[in-house]
């Protein structure tokens, strides 16, 4: 019998990113006033005669304008997630199904584009995101800021898991809690070992190799900070090659993953 799992590819896909941003937002109670471009994010995980997406971006600038207006965002056109797909030769019907990490506006405004199609959310995440802090109105597109969330009128078959679930044979997601409620990682067997893309659990490659003070640095944007400990302690015992973060430029720096 072969209980040998089936090996996928990773792309990641650049979908426009914010401009200036406060470093600190990523690096909690570090780089204050220091400005950097990060990208969003979504991966195109193939494999298996499988085309999966995990997250799927920012919609457009008008939506991100109006409801997010605080923030300084260049998303050109031709870096639309549908656009993006197309070049990689697939339309909306090519897509399995969706992983998303979480439910924040800049990881899932994109859903509607899939309607139909599975996307594996945590319960805490859904929970949460219904009613959240007002603090979080605007994060999560709520209802109570005015707001109608992509994610709640997609006509997505939205699938709850709870906690680390194998989705699949070879494409597992892992509950990494404290960004948000619900965050999860996404691990992916492939011909190297398994890659972990890590949605805002990590946001930078420094998030997760620390400094010469913490062993890995929490993100300046979180619901629980003790939560965010406890899952980069989960991490540590978690087997990985390589980790994806969700707002690093440098992931850009390979088409694909593995890479030679």
């Amino acid at each position: 019998m072969n209980t040998q799992k089936p090996t996928y590819t990773i792309k990641p896909l650049y979908l426009g990113e914010l401009t200036e941003y406060e470093k600190s937002m990523h690096t909690y109670r570090a780089d204050y006033e220091v400005k950097v471009n990060s990208p969003f994010l979504a991966f195109l995980v193939q494999g298996d005669g499988l085309n999966i997406l995990v997250d799927t971006g920012p919609k457009d600038i008008e939506r991100v304008k109006k409801n997010h207006g605080h923030v300084k965002v260049k998303l050109p056109p031709e870096q639309k997630l549908m656009t993006v797909l197309e070049r990689h030769g697939l339309t909306a019907e090519d897509i399995d199904f969706i992983i998303c990490t979480h439910l924040h506006w800049d990881h899932c405004q994109n859903n509607d584009c899939f309607p139909g199609k599975k996307v594996y959310v945590q319960k805490k995440e859904v929970r949460y995101a219904i009613d959240p802090l007002q603090v979080h109105y605007y994060t999560y597109e709520a209802p109570e800021a005015g707001l109608v969330p992509i994610w709640a009128t997609a006509g997505n078959k939205l699938v709850i898991v709870d906690g680390d679930v194998e989705i699949i044979p070879g494409i597992e997601v892992i509950l990494t809690p404290g960004h948000s409620p619900g965050s999860q990682c996404v691990r992916v067997n492939t011909t190297q070992g398994k890659y972990l893309i890590a949605g805002d659990t990590v946001n930078l490659y420094e998030n997760w190799y620390g400094n010469e003070l913490y062993d890995h640095i929490p993100g300046g944007i979180h619901v629980n900070l003790a939560e965010v400990e406890a899952s980069f302690a989960k991490l540590d015992n978690t087997e990985f090659v390589e980790i994806l973060p969700g707002h690093d430029m440098k992931v850009l720096a390979h088409a694909s993953y593995p890479y030679k």
